[in-house]
């Protein structure tokens, strides 16, 4: 659900919900014990900036990431990623939860997408970042004109 509140510069938000994970989440999660979970929505990063604001009715996320503009000129889009390092415990199963997040619009008179992921990830061998391992799509929002 997006939305789109009608002022330079305002900050638009982007709502993801009815996420529900399997009852038996947790015990995967248990036998994989190194593995993070991420939320991960993608945007045009020429239309859009995210912002450090967000609401969940999960646990606070361990990861609250906005990519740096080198980031974004290299992938083309802007990320925003929260991440739970300990899902086991974080992320419940069998219930339905939501995660808003939120951005300024560059008031550009502009056609653009909001694409939400839900991320398995990794440790990165080099250390640190938390590496995609698997993903699904849960959804992608076409906006026209956003301002």
């Amino acid at each position: 659900m997006w939305w789109d509140v009608n002022q330079a510069y305002a900050m638009d938000q982007l709502l993801d919900w009815h996420m529900q994970w399997d009852a038996n989440v947790q015990f995967w999660f248990n036998n994989q014990p190194d593995r993070n979970y991420i939320h991960e929505v993608r945007t045009d990063h020429n239309v859009y900036e995210a912002e450090n604001w967000y609401w969940t009715d999960l646990p606070t996320p361990d990861l609250n990431e906005d990519d740096t503009w080198v980031e974004e000129q290299q992938q083309g889009a802007e990320e925003k990623e929260l991440g739970w390092a300990t899902p086991a415990v974080q992320i419940p199963g069998g219930v339905e939860r939501m995660v808003y997040t939120g951005y300024t619009s560059w008031n550009c008179d502009c056609n653009a997408y909001f694409l939400t992921e839900s991320e398995l990830t990794q440790p990165s061998p080099w250390g640190g970042d938390w590496l995609p391992e698997r993903w699904d799509e849960l959804g992608r929002t076409e906006i026209q004109g956003s301002h």
